[in-house]
């Protein structure tokens, strides 16, 4: 992996020197997660196979702020006003431009992220969005707030399929499903094909103890 693109600030990695055409903001050191490594593997193969420069969001303690923003949102009704209240925003400022912008996320709760950019928009010529866990029971009245992060995207690519025509109802921008994938050949490779099976399979989280017992089991 390229680490020289990967140098730490007090809360975002700096961007390397290098003519890159792609920013990837990744949740990567916040939601260190194996359910979720799926996602980081897919950021990888674009910041390994194009010109971009990989921002790792290291800090995402903004429950506090994520409140005020959403009750003043929904009082006032007025995204301006919102931006203004919350309290000990970290603006982040773009002194590079690119061809796309490119931020990936868990869920849609982790759109106020982009609370700290402040001139994304206009330091990236095209930007879409990828996020993994989308729900259609997100978009709830109350979550509406978070919607907000996503209108001025060119496009958004979700990984679950039934809320792709709501998401797009809602913001106005065009939504794609967007399914995660596998590298098939590199865990099973044609023609020598290994012995496979499977004793046991869990989809989602998982018990540390219950994992570490199925290992030394194996």
């Amino acid at each position: 992996m390229k680490t020289d693109k990967y140098l730490f600030t007090e809360k975002f990695n700096s961007l390397s020197d290098e003519k890159s055409r792609i920013l990837l903001v990744s949740m990567r050191e916040i939601a260190n997660l194996v359910a979720l490594c799926n996602l980081y593997e897919f950021e990888d193969i674009i910041f390994e196979n194009d010109a971009a420069d990989l921002l790792k969001l290291l800090s995402a303690d903004n429950s506090v702020t994520r409140k005020i923003y959403k009750i003043t949102k929904h009082l006032t009704n007025s995204k301006p006003l919102a931006d203004f209240l919350v309290p000990g925003a970290d603006p982040y400022f773009f002194n590079k431009e690119y061809e796309l912008f490119f931020p990936t996320f868990n869920s849609p709760f982790e759109l106020f992220a982009l609370h700290s950019f402040k001139n994304w928009r206009q330091k990236c010529n095209q930007a879409v969005c990828y996020i993994f866990e989308f729900w259609e029971s997100y978009l709830q009245p109350s979550n509406f707030y978070f919607l907000e992060f996503l209108k001025d995207f060119d496009h958004i690519f979700v990984g679950t399929k039934n809320s792709i025509e709501a998401i797009t109802k809602l913001t106005g921008r065009p939504c794609t499903y967007l399914p995660p994938g596998v590298d098939t050949l590199k865990f099973s490779p044609y023609p020598l094909l290994p012995y496979r099976s499977i004793d046991v399979c869990n989809l989602g989280r998982r018990s540390p103890v219950t994992h570490q017992a199925l290992l030394e089991f194996a």
